[in-house]
């Protein structure tokens, strides 16, 4: 197996049109499906300092799976600033929502959660939310997921307001 080094390019970026570029991304595919999208980035801070790329990577994961598992109802983005030099974004859905039993493994790598119905998603190779938690890692972030069957997900990350340059990559190994 082969081992490489993820590499972060930091830049001031302004958060709001981060996530409006996202947002234009996945508005189409919510729309196919009738969704609502509300975005709620009016409490964002004006700009951090993190990887843009790394950043929308993960939205576009957590935003696609949003889609992916809610058959009616919405799709909320909210951004907020918070204490200790830190912000952080939350995506949620009225989906199909995540077995108790499944959030604990959610985050790696192959894992499915199941849904209301118990087969697996033949379209997902349950990678994304693994690399998802790689990419918030890599970010010095961290991600809380909170989920009831039936109602809908909350995936909750927090970022530091400026990422610490010494020390910015990371090892991986493929599987």
């Amino acid at each position: 197996m082969a081992n490489w080094r993820i590499k972060l390019n930091p830049q001031p970026i302004d958060v709001k049109s981060a996530i409006e570029e996202v947002i234009d991304t996945i508005a189409p595919l919510a729309q196919a499906k009738n969704l609502q999208l509300q975005v709620n980035c009016d409490r964002a801070p004006k700009e951090v300092l993190t990887d843009p790329f790394r950043l929308q990577q993960i939205l576009t994961n957590l935003l696609s799976n949003a889609v992916r598992y809610t058959d009616e109802g919405y799709l909320r983005v909210e951004c907020v600033v918070q204490a200790n030099e830190k912000w952080s974004f939350s995506v949620t859905d009225t989906g199909i929502g995540i077995d108790r039993e499944d959030l604990e493994r959610i985050f790696e790598p192959y894992a499915q959660a199941y849904g209301l119905d118990r087969r697996r998603d033949k379209e997902s190779t349950g990678l994304g939310l693994a690399i998802v938690s790689r990419m918030v890692k890599l970010l010095q972030g961290e991600i809380k997921v909170f989920s009831q069957k039936a109602v809908g997900s909350t995936f909750t990350v927090t970022f530091p307001l400026k990422v610490k340059v010494e020390g910015t990559s990371v090892r991986s190994t493929p599987s």
